[in-house]
């Protein structure tokens, strides 16, 4: 699913499909949701400000820059598709199936470092290797973060939210797997059948 179609396919799916269910999700246990172009803006800021917004809720996102981490009294939680604090930044699910482990997600505390922040739930999922690899990920990575965001989110409400405790050691931050990577951990996957 990577490539120049694939990747017109996920901005569609991402700016409409994920969007709306996400939104659908949100709108029911929360009072307002914002869309915006850029994150990193000062829009957002003037947003969240003038609405004195205590929580921002993230998933499929950039990197949150100071403009927006800096914000008094603002609590930023995002789902991030992979194993905290293990596998940090893009592509972190691939390279956990390439290492021999489970795909995941985890809801964390969005700090200065990147998936550095407090986690708070985490859980693994499966994958079928005969099938689609990119496609099952995409839906339950999806799946999964909308569910745990909630769970966290009404855990905060109860003032019940504390964040695991960490036994293993931060995961270095790696960059982005290539096409090339990706492909051949793919392949490496469907011939363990």
């Amino acid at each position: 699913m990577r490539g120049f179609v694939p990747a017109l396919k996920r901005i569609y799916e991402n700016l409409l499909v994920r969007r709306k269910k996400i939104s659908q999700i949100y709108h029911r246990h929360i009072d307002k949701v914002f869309f915006v172009d850029k994150i990193n803006s000062e829009e957002v800021r003037d947003i969240l400000i003038s609405n004195e917004v205590e929580l921002l809720i993230l998933t499929s996102t950039p990197i949150i820059r100071s403009i927006i981490l800096d914000i008094n009294g603002l609590t930023i939680i995002n789902a991030h598709t992979g194993w905290l604090p293990k596998y940090r930044g893009l592509d972190a699910n691939l390279k956990a199936m390439r290492d021999g482990h489970r795909s995941s997600v985890s809801v964390h505390k969005v700090t200065k470092e990147i998936d550095g922040g407090e986690v708070y739930l985490r859980e693994n999922f499966n994958i079928d290797y005969k099938g689609d690899i990119l496609k099952q990920m995409d839906e339950k990575e999806l799946q999964l973060s909308g569910k745990l965001l909630v769970e966290v989110v009404n855990l905060m409400i109860r003032n019940v939210l504390k964040p695991i405790a960490q036994s293993e050691p931060p995961g270095k931050y790696e960059p982005p797997l290539t096409k090339r990577e990706r492909n051949k951990i793919i392949r490496d996957l469907k011939r363990t059948l």
